[in-house]
């Protein structure tokens, strides 16, 4: 088993940033990596605009690029935008029959998996969000994963038999809680928990990373020996002074390290995980 290396992207937005896209593409392309993971919220509307937008601009990444769905991009639109068909069809991948899928590298296997959002009325009603018990995201959507996603997710994970696994999704798995109270950041883990998402994790105990996107800031926990990791969105959160940046994960036999570069950002020592200097860069041994 060699030694793996590759960039993580958090929420990326495409039609509200722009600048922050063109230096991520150059950083991902003048490094050293295996691969290239964007963990979801590709667009920050489903329109032809931003998807076509998208893709163009991530075309242009020399390495192998893997995404998954967030909630901004599942988002529903009266029409019924379906942005897994056009992304589909404008970049074939291992996702063309599905966004919840597989790939391998190194030994290593990732499992992807989508999630969809319901719409449930007005997105700002409240007595609608305490009817739901909180199982609702920013945009007024119930954030779930598809029965079809679920299905072949669980199909997934037993197909990855002994191999070590890591298992990507947009919205965290787990309350990392200190922040989001901090921080006000929404987590819709508690619906995901009810479908059964995390205890078949829990059943694999070959499945040691998890890695995520969605609530815009970095946190590391290790939880019943996996390391779950939330990266932040590409652009950093103004409000508390998070810099720019997207996440370096490199894996060499049992240890997992991390970093986050941006220009001028590169070269921080690893840091001690659950300290905020230590969700910035981390080194962890299973």
């Amino acid at each position: 088993m060699g030694s793996l290396c590759f960039a993580v992207v958090g929420d990326l937005h495409v039609g509200a940033v722009a600048e922050e896209v063109q230096t991520t593409i150059r950083l991902v392309n003048g490094m050293d990596l295996d691969f290239a993971l964007f963990l979801g919220d590709l667009v920050n509307e489903p329109t032809d605009e931003n998807v076509d937008e998208f893709v163009r601009q991530v075309r242009r990444i020399v390495k192998p690029v893997y995404l998954v769905i967030g909630n901004h991009d599942a988002a529903r639109q009266p029409e019924g935008y379906d942005i897994e068909a056009r992304i589909a069809a404008a970049m074939p991948g291992p996702w063309s029959d599905s966004f919840t899928y597989a790939f391998r590298c190194k030994g290593w296997d990732f499992i992807v998996a989508s999630i969809g959002t319901m719409l449930i009325g007005n997105a700002y009603t409240g007595p609608q969000i305490n009817r739901m018990k909180g199982h609702v995201s920013e945009n007024g959507g119930m954030i779930y994963m598809p029965r079809g996603h679920l299905e072949r997710f669980g199909r997934l994970l037993e197909e990855s038999g002994d191999e070590p696994t890591c298992v990507v999704m947009h919205t965290p798995l787990l309350q990392m809680s200190h922040r989001i109270r901090r921080r006000g950041c929404f987590s819709q883990v508690r619906l995901l928990e009810q479908m059964g998402v995390l205890s078949m994790i829990e059943d694999r105990p070959n499945v040691k990373v998890l890695l995520y996107g969605h609530d815009h800031f970095n946190q590391v926990e290790v939880v019943n020996g996996r390391l779950h990791v939330i990266t932040q969105g590409v652009r950093g959160y103004g409000p508390y002074k998070d810099t720019h940046a997207i996440r370096i994960v490199e894996i060499e036999g049992g240890t997992v390290r991390s970093r986050l570069v941006w220009d001028g950002l590169d070269g921080q020592p690893p840091g001690v995980i659950g300290t905020l200097e230590g969700d910035k860069a981390f080194q962890w041994s299973f």
